[in-house]
């Protein structure tokens, strides 16, 4: 489990990030979408769907039946949003008693999946709290969980990376394309029948996520 030390480097290295992005940080990107509407948040949820977690095993909502879950959709890759959200999320969960913990699942679904394996993911989770699922899929698997959550996500390539990238996949097969996604930045609070309950910013305070949790 990640160390509260730990939380201050991450959050340091993900403002000098941030900094260095400018003008086309992932963040500007989300700023771009509004919050979605009374209306919109009253379609997401209620429809099972069916991805695979970090250790390779088919996952069904409905085997979270029995827990509230806060549901986050985003990429390993991702530079600051999706840290801030995790590192929020498992603040949070730090935060409550035992009991309250167990009621809770955090759900991480990639945007990504060409290069968010199951063997990525499982690493990636280590930095977050040890109950996190971290899911993947089929591109149709994954379309049909963003249409259920309303959700956002398209690839993002700078114009003059496209030959360097290019280049370098030609020759150097190691090395990863890069990219990032603009997706939607909401972590969703989803009750034990899969119904939508609320949702958060992915900068939400810890104070204010533990408090909504404390309250299920």
């Amino acid at each position: 489990m990640i160390q509260p030390k730990s939380y201050l480097i991450a959050g340091i290295v993900a403002a000098f990030m941030l900094t260095a992005l400018s003008g086309w940080a992932l963040l500007t990107t989300h700023q771009n979408h509004p919050h979605p509407s009374a209306q919109q948040t009253a379609l997401i949820g209620g429809v099972p769907f069916t991805l695979t977690d970090q250790h390779g095993k088919r996952r069904h909502f409905a085997d979270y039946g029995n827990q509230h879950a806060l549901v986050f959709f985003g990429f390993t890759h991702c530079p600051d949003v999706c840290p801030v959200a995790l590192a929020s999320i498992t603040a949070a969960l730090n935060a409550l008693d035992a009991p309250q913990r167990k009621n809770i699942i955090p759900l991480f679904i990639t945007t990504d999946p060409k290069r968010d394996t199951p063997q990525r993911m499982q690493a990636y989770a280590q930095q977050f709290a040890p109950e996190i699922v971290m899911l993947t899929g089929s591109q149709s698997q994954l379309q049909h969980a963003y249409h259920i959550f309303k959700v956002y996500a398209q690839k993002q390539t700078p114009q003059n990376d496209h030959h360097h990238t290019d280049h370098h996949a030609h020759h150097d097969h190691q090395t990863e394309p890069s990219y990032l996604i603009n997706h939607s930045s909401f972590i969703y609070l989803m009750a034990p029948n899969g119904q939508f309950i609320d949702y958060f910013p992915y900068n939400v305070s810890v104070s204010e996520l533990r408090d909504a949790l404390r309250a299920l």
